[in-house]
C-alpha cells in the first residue's frame, strides 16, 4: 500500500546513515508519515519504468547488491585481392579490393543487449603508362568506404514505451521508442545505447606525371576527391531525467538540510531534479577538394640535394545536402546581453526539417555553406640533404614547409549544422521552485533565459588555419 523508505541510508556500512523524505506538497517541510509514500502519490510512469529496474541479485546486502554478466561475442572477417596485369610493356594496370566486416554485441548494465555491425572496403584501379624510360605517367581511381551501425535493445521490441507511459517531449521515431535514460544518485542508472548510423565515404581521382632529366626528378599532378559523411544518429532522442533526492529533502533558506530527501523516493514521486532531450541531429555533409602540385628532387652536388615543391588546395567547404545548417550575424555592437544589440540567424534554406517553432526566412546572398571558401591555399616546400663528411656518418637535414588544415571544415559543418531551427535541443532544465519538473512533461521544457538558441557563429569569411614547419 505504500513505498517504504523507513530502512533507506545514505552511506555503507558504519557510515550509513538514515534520511527522512520530505513531502514536496507540503513546501518540503512534512517528513512523510514513517517515512512511506502513499501508493496513491506514486507516479505511474515511474511504477512502468520501474519494470525496466531489476531486481537485486545479491540480497545479503544494501549495496552494490546487483551483478550481471554475459558473453559479449564480436566477429571480424577480412578479405584482401591484389592483383596487376600488364596489357603491353608499357602499360600495366593494378587492382585492389579490400573488404571488412565487423559485428559485435554488447551489454547494458540492466541486461540491455545492443549490436553494432560496420562493412568497411577499399578500391583501387591504376594505370601506369610508361612514354619512354625517363618519362610516365600513373593514375589511380578509389573508393573508401566504411559504414556502421548500432541497433540499441529497444528498438528491437518495437514498442513506443515513452508514450504509452505518458512521457511527451520524446523524437517520435521508431529507431528511438524506449524508455528514457534515468539517473541516480545511489543507485546504477537505466540506459540503453541509441541508434545510429554512420556512413563515410571518399572517391578521388589522383594523376602523376614523373620526369627523370639529368639531376632533376619532377613530379606534376593533381587530385579530386569528394567526401560524403551520412551521420544519422539521435544521442539523446529518448531524452534523460536525473533524481538527486532535492525534491523529498527539507529545504531550509533555500539548501537541503544533510541526509534528507532520496533519489529513488523523488523518482516514484516523478520528480526529477534536471531534464534534457536532443533529437532531429540526422545530417547527409558533402565536400569536395582539388589539389596540384609539382615538385623536383635535384641533385646540385654528389653530397647535396635540394627538394623543392609547390602545392594548392581548394577545398570548397562542406555543404549539408538539404541545406539544413544555420549562423549568426553578429553586429558590431553585439554584447550578448538580453534586449541590447542582438545577433541574427543566418539560413541558406528553410523548406522543411525543422524542428522548432522559430521562424526561418533565407538569407538572401548567404553561401550554400555560411561560411565563404578560401582560395589561396598556396604551400610552399624546401628541404636540403647534405652529406658533410664523405667519409663519417654526419648528414645534415633542414626543410620548410607550410600546410593548411582543410580538415576544419569539417567540424564547421558539424557545428552549424546541428543548431536551432533545425535541431531541438532542450539545453539543461533545471527544476526550481517556480519551475517543476515531472517525468510527463520535464522533456517539454526549455532552459530558461536562453534568447539564443545557436551554440556556435562562425565568421563567413573563416580562413583555413595553417602552420608553417621548420625541421
Amino acid at each position: 500500500n505504500c513505498a517504504d523508505f523507513s530502512s533507506a541510508v545514505v552511506g555503507t556500512g558504519a557510515n550509513a546513515i538514515p534520511v527522512t523524505i520530505f513531502d514536496p506538497l507540503s513546501g518540503n517541510t512534512t517528513p512523510f508519515p514513517n517515512n512511506q509514500i502513499p501508493l496513491t502519490r506514486i507516479s505511474p510512469i515511474a511504477q512502468g519504468l520501474a519494470n525496466y529496474i531489476p531486481l537485486p541479485t545479491l540480497l545479503d546486502t544494501n549495496t552494490n547488491n546487483y551483478q550481471f554478466g554475459t558473453v559479449q561475442p564480436q566477429n571480424q572477417q577480412q578479405v584482401t585481392i591484389q592483383t596487376t596485369y600488364t596489357i603491353r610493356p608499357a602499360d600495366r594496370l593494378n587492382f585492389q579490393i579490400r573488404t571488412q566486416s565487423t559485428g559485435q554485441t554488447s551489454a547494458q548494465n540492466y541486461g540491455f543487449l545492443d549490436t553494432r555491425s560496420g562493412f568497411g572496403q577499399n578500391q583501387q584501379v591504376g594505370w601506369t603508362h610508361n612514354f619512354n624510360q625517363r618519362l610516365f605517367n600513373t593514375a589511380t581511381v578509389s573508393l573508401n568506404r566504411n559504414a556502421n551501425s548500432a541497433t540499441p535493445y529497444f528498438e528491437t521490441l518495437g514498442q513506443n514505451i515513452g508514450a504509452s507511459l505518458g512521457i511527451a517531449g520524446q523524437w517520435q521515431d521508431p529507431k528511438n521508442y524506449g524508455p528514457p535514460t534515468i539517473s541516480f544518485k545511489n543507485f546504477g542508472s537505466l540506459t540503453d545505447g541509441y541508434p545510429s548510423h554512420t556512413v563515410s565515404q571518399t572517391m578521388g581521382v589522383n594523376d602523376t606525371l614523373s620526369i627523370r632529366r639529368g639531376k632533376h626528378n619532377l613530379s606534376i599532378g593533381g587530385l579530386l576527391n569528394r567526401q560524403d559523411n551520412n551521420n544519422l544518429q539521435d544521442t539523446a532522442g529518448r531524452g534523460s531525467f536525473q533524481f538527486n533526492g532535492t525534491n523529498t529533502a527539507h529545504i531550509v533558506n533555500g539548501f537541503a538540510v544533510p541526509n534528507t530527501g532520496f533519489d529513488y523516493a523523488d523518482f516514484l514521486l516523478g520528480l526529477p531534479s534536471q531534464s534534457s532531450v536532443v533529437w532531429g541531429a540526422d545530417r547527409y555533409y558533402r565536400g569536395l577538394n582539388y589539389s596540384a602540385f609539382a615538385s623536383d628532387d635535384y641533385r646540385l652536388r654528389s653530397n647535396v640535394s635540394l627538394s623543392l615543391g609547390l602545392r594548392y588546395d581548394y577545398t570548397a567547404p562542406s555543404t549539408e545536402k538539404y541545406g539544413r545548417e544555420s549562423n549568426l550575424e553578429l553586429s558590431n555592437a553585439y554584447n550578448g546581453i538580453p534586449g541590447a544589440t542582438t545577433a541574427t540567424q543566418v539560413y541558406t534554406t528553410c523548406t522543411g526539417y525543422l524542428l522548432t517553432n522559430l521562424p526561418c526566412t533565407p538569407t538572401t546572398g548567404a553561401a550554400k555553406s555560411l561560411v565563404n571558401p578560401q582560395r589561396n591555399a598556396i604551400q610552399p616546400r624546401l628541404g636540403v640533404a647534405w652529406q658533410a663528411m664523405k667519409r663519417g656518418n654526419l648528414r645534415i637535414n633542414a626543410g620548410y614547409g607550410i600546410y593548411y588544415n582543410e580538415a576544419v571544415y569539417t567540424t564547421l559543418i558539424g557545428q552549424l549544422a546541428t543548431q536551432s531551427p533545425f535541431l531541438h535541443n532542450s539545453g539543461t532544465v533545471v527544476a526550481s521552485s517556480t519551475d517543476i519538473l515531472t517525468l510527463a512533461n520535464g522533456l517539454t521544457q526549455q532552459s530558461p533565459g536562453k534568447t539564443i538558441t545557436n551554440t556556435v557563429a562562425y565568421d563567413p569569411n573563416y580562413q583555413i588555419p595553417y602552420s608553417q614547419t621548420w625541421n
